[in-house]
Formats: C-alpha cells, structure tokens, sequence
C-alpha cells in the first residue's frame, strides 16, 4: 500500500476564521516533505520537513494567513512518491 493524503477539511476555507487540516496516512516510516504551493508552482508554506514513524493518520494543520484569495496545492512527498490536492483560499 502507498502512502495516502487526504483532501483538507474544510474546503474552501477562510483564514481569516478558521484553520484546515489535512490527515497523512503514512505506511512506513519515511521523510515528509508537506508543502503548500501556488497556482504557478511556488512554494509558499513548509508544513512538514522531517523523518517520520508510520502512522494512520498523521494530522497537519494549516492557516493559510498572510496568503490571497486563490487555488492552491498540498504536496506531500515520502519515499513511495509525490501526492498533491487542490484547496481553495477565500479571504
């Protein structure tokens, strides 16, 4: 099985009132790097930058303050692949 990452609750979601979270399932311990990026590809938040044990469902969450109306991408990476699910921004 690969590792799984669950679209964000809520979406969309407004920053400036609440918080999303997204769950990670993660099979085998591995390095995660869960990263939000812009439209145009930029990184734009680091959630997650380190090694970490399985787990069912690890829990990140994000604020998205400081960052604009707009679509956006959750990216995780581990050592079985990339990932990635849109969410949206809406100030």
């Amino acid at each position: 099985m690969r590792d799984k990452l669950y679209q964000n609750y809520p979406n969309p979601f407004d920053p400036s009132i609440q918080s999303t979270e997204f769950c990670i399932d993660l099979r085998q311990d591995s390095h995660v790097e869960f990263a939000i990026y812009n439209i145009l590809g930029k990184k734009v938040r680091t959630l997650v930058d380190r090694y970490l044990e399985a787990q069912s469902c690890y829990k990140a969450d994000f604020k998205g303050s400081n960052l604009s109306s707009g679509i956006y991408f959750a990216r995780l990476k581990t050592d079985q692949g990339i990932q990635s699910v849109p969410l949206t921004i809406v100030n």
